[in-house]
């Protein structure tokens, strides 16, 4: 009796090991994502042009509220109350792609209080606002009155942090003065530097000043802070910097927000315009940033699906995502396409690209109108150029909303656009629970013939 249990034990304990090794190699063959080889596209929209017209008809089309504005971490048009705060991110994100921001623009002088207490809160949210004022042709110093330049000044203290904890916060305000044309306290500079790890084993990354230590986006921002500010790419701080940058890259070809998060099309568009600035060369074969054949522009555009948007996945599948959206918008501006040899671009203030070519390809009508949403009649009309295969069905889909205007619920697999395998769900479930019960019922069958 005991060498029966003992074998029924054994038997047992081999089945789970083999269902846990399945379960994890299945696992992490779902989950890898390995580079595209040569002339395969696995992108919807593999020219930059076509994709950065995809994301910005993608972010004003589904997430535009009817008053101009924009809902910080939007999930949809009109579905929440528009922000200053997620309005001056799409802003960065429209005026990036020198598309229309009139509607936008007018939103923020409508809500002139709301916008001068955003920038008030500290030395970063004075320094975005500026920036995106300055991207969208508008003079920071006098908008509607209000000289949003010298709210980034009046939070420098003694130490040379604008009234900022991070590094990220840090940069964006020096952007702003620099982009303003205003001089850069010296002491501003050093604090940044001051925040750059010493460690070996993560030399020359920031973090987030939240704890997440070899950050790839504070990293990246704080780059482009000191290129603004004229720092040479062959500073020890900048070829710390791109050093790490280089090291960290996935064998996916992209970033990750610091080690253990996963590759986010985020990450990948801040560490592209970093290595944009300072110069480096992002598309030669033998570039030290490409993986393979694989560039990061091809780790960025991976992430983009068939609406357009840019994709997130927080360990459930990849869904259309604004704020991915948002922060890959400017990456695909800065792309110069002209780029094929070993010769980047230096730095400038305004957007390398320009869209005028791509928008005389496609139809310039706007798509009809959703009559569940009234716009108003007197005021112009964003410019940007549908996608000539946009379908109000297609719209529909994207949105997250049933043709009646109700909420599509994640577990809706056509809720984002695809299949329900395309969109991030997996079939991994059904082997596991299909190799247990085949398990099982081998187990069973034994011990029937063991006791007979």
């Amino acid at each position: 009796m005991r060498k029966r249990f003992t074998s029924i034990a054994l038997v047992l304990f081999f089945s789970l090991a083999l269902v846990s090794f399945l379960f994890f190699f299945l696992a992490s063959t779902a989950n890898a994502q390995p580079p595209a080889q040569e002339g395969e596209s696995t992108t919807p929209y593999p020219n930059p042009d076509e994709a950065l017209v995809a994301a910005v008809n993608w972010l004003i089309e589904m997430h535009q509220n009817t008053d101009g504005g924009f809902t910080s971490f939007s999930i949809g048009a009109d579905q929440a109350p528009s922000d200053v705060g997620g309005t001056l991110d799409a802003l960065i994100a429209v005026a990036a792609a020198q598309a229309e921001t009139d509607l936008i623009l007018d939103y923020l002088s409508s809500n002139i209080d709301d916008l001068i207490t955003f920038a008030a809160s500290d030395g970063g949210t004075a320094g975005k606002t500026v920036f995106a004022l300055i991207l969208a042709g508008q003079d920071p110093s006098d908008f509607e009155g209000h000289d949003f330049v010298i709210d980034i000044t009046n939070h420098i203290s003694p130490t040379g942090a604008f009234g900022v904890t991070s590094a990220f916060n840090q940069s964006f305000a020096i952007l702003g003065l620099a982009l303003a044309g205003e001089p850069v306290p010296t002491e501003a500079i050093d604090w940044l530097v001051s925040l750059q790890s010493d460690d070996e084993d993560i030399l020359g990354s920031w973090d987030d000043g939240f704890g997440t230590l070899a950050n790839a986006d504070s990293t990246a921002m704080a780059v482009m802070a000191l290129r603004v500010v004229g720092q040479d790419v062959n500073s020890d701080e900048i070829v710390a910097a791109l050093d790490f940058l280089v090291n960290t890259k996935l064998p996916t070809g992209g970033w990750e927000y610091g080690p253990g998060f996963g590759e986010n099309s985020n990450s990948i568009a801040l560490v592209i315009q970093a290595a944009i600035v300072s110069a480096e060369d992002i598309y030669a074969p033998d570039s030290r940033w490409m993986t393979g054949d694989f560039s990061p522009v091809e780790a960025l555009l991976s992430w983009q699906s068939e609406s357009g948007a840019f994709q997130a996945d927080f360990g459930e599948g990849r869904f259309d995502d604004y704020f991915s959206t948002i922060q890959s918008i400017p990456a695909l501006a800065m792309i110069d396409r002209t780029a094929t040899d070993s010769n980047a671009q230096e730095m400038t203030p305004t957007p390398t690209v320009t869209l005028e070519p791509v928008l005389d390809e496609v139809a310039t009508e706007l798509p009809p109108e959703d009559p569940t949403q009234e716009v108003p009649t007197d005021e112009p009309e964003p410019t940007v150029a549908p996608l000539p295969t946009a379908t109000p069905e297609a719209v529909a889909d994207v949105s997250g909303n049933d043709d009646d205007g109700s909420q599509v619920t994640d577990s809706d697999p056509e809720s984002e656009g695809g299949s329900g395998i395309a969109s991030g769900d997996s079939i991994l479930p059904f082997i596991v629970v299909g190799l247990v019960l085949l398990i099982i019922i081998a187990f069973f069958a034994w011990l029937f013939r063991s006791r007979s």
